[in-house]
């Protein structure tokens, strides 16, 4: 009897070890809501000192990795993880899906692209009204609502370290719609299924878009591969889930590996193959806490809309020039009352819309 209880809690022992991700992500992650909105503060963190004085942030002073870039990478490969949870359970047609991934992104986006034209551009602009209103790139900018990527309105930001760049965040949102169609390609085709050849294949993209960006010394080419291959590392982990250990000695592993990579200039790599590890060892696998407080996760992504315009804004009408965490001081309550309009705005209509259904 001793020796059957014996092996019985050896037994119960394994199991508890071998906890895998299949187990802990088909609830909702309060954790993961808390840190989207830390993340969003981390973005802006990066772009103060870019745009104040044209410094790096402490992180990258640290370890070579900015705010910004560990940010985007946490928010593509969840992204990826979630949205391939929601595609698969949910076994969306293509029309539900490219439509919930549209009012996800679209509306908020709207709000902000128009509360720049008609409202940013002309206070800021050094043009007059006429001319800001008569210049076809004021227009031209209202493409942004449909993801086409256009960064300049006449006359704006353009002293200084602003960069004349209205909004330099919204690069990311493009690359993402992008990977939500080739998603549901892969979804159709089954390709999905095939989870081996899907690994190597993405390994062998990880490389080959490595070389092409350092061999053009192209940051844009990195920052861009370096989102995708995050945002499919999530769509592969989520695909896995039932094979995927999730180990407090593999996520401090995973934790020491991404310093090492960092500090070595690996930071492409340290944030694909170890970024996803700490996320869904530590804020997955782990319990889910701050429920309520989490819940200002939900601001995330219109805060990520409305801070770069702010922070420029903000160094604007001090004169071009201002330290760097002083952006930060005053242009954090700035942003959070506007993602919470946005966000509220949202939601009411929302709330509309299904009373009408």
């Amino acid at each position: 009897m001793k020796r059957r209880k014996g092996r019985d809690l050896k037994t119960e022992n394994a199991v508890v070890k071998k906890r895998t991700l299949d187990e802990k992500i088909e609830g909702r992650s309060t954790n993961i809501n808390m840190v989207r909105f830390l993340a969003a503060i981390g973005v802006l963190v990066a772009h103060a000192h870019t745009l104040a004085d044209g410094s790096m942030d402490l992180l990258y002073q640290l370890t070579g990795v900015t705010w910004g870039s560990l940010a985007v990478s946490f928010f593509f490969f969840v992204s990826g993880l979630y949205v391939t949870k929601s595609l698969t359970v949910k076994k969306l047609s293509g029309r539900k899906y490219i439509f919930s991934r549209i009012r996800r992104i679209i509306p908020p986006l709207a709000v902000v692209i128009l509360a720049s034209v008609f409202f940013l551009g002309p206070c800021m602009s050094t043009l007059g009204g006429g001319a800001y209103f008569g210049n076809i790139n004021t227009w031209k900018y209202l493409l942004n609502i449909c993801l086409i990527p256009v960064h300049n309105l006449p006359g704006v930001f353009e002293r200084g370290n602003l960069l004349s760049t209205v909004n330099g965040s919204l690069w990311t949102l493009p690359v993402e719609f992008l990977c939500y169609l080739f998603l549901y390609v892969l979804y159709k085709t089954r390709f999905l299924e095939k989870n081996i050849v899907f690994g190597v294949g993405l390994l062998i993209i990880s490389i080959v878009s490595y070389g092409i960006g350092c061999k053009a010394s192209s940051s844009v080419i990195l920052s861009a591969a370096q989102a995708v291959i995050c945002f499919f590392m999530g769509v592969w982990y989520y695909i896995n889930k039932d094979k995927l250990v999730l180990d407090i000695r593999f996520g401090m592993m995973a934790v020491i590996g991404w310093f090492l990579f960092s500090w070595m200039k690996l930071s492409f790599w340290g944030n694909i193959l170890f970024l996803p590890v700490i996320i869904v060892t530590f804020l997955i696998g782990t319990k889910q806490v701050l429920y309520r407080s989490s819940q200002i996760g939900n601001l995330s992504y219109a805060m990520y809309l409305t801070a770069f315009p702010v922070q420029q804004m903000v160094i604007s009408l001090s004169g071009g020039d201002m330290n760097p965490y002083l952006n930060i001081v005053l242009s954090i309550p700035i942003v959070l009352v506007l993602a919470y309009g946005i966000w509220w705005l949202e939601k009411r209509c929302f709330v509309q819309e299904k009373k009408k259904r």
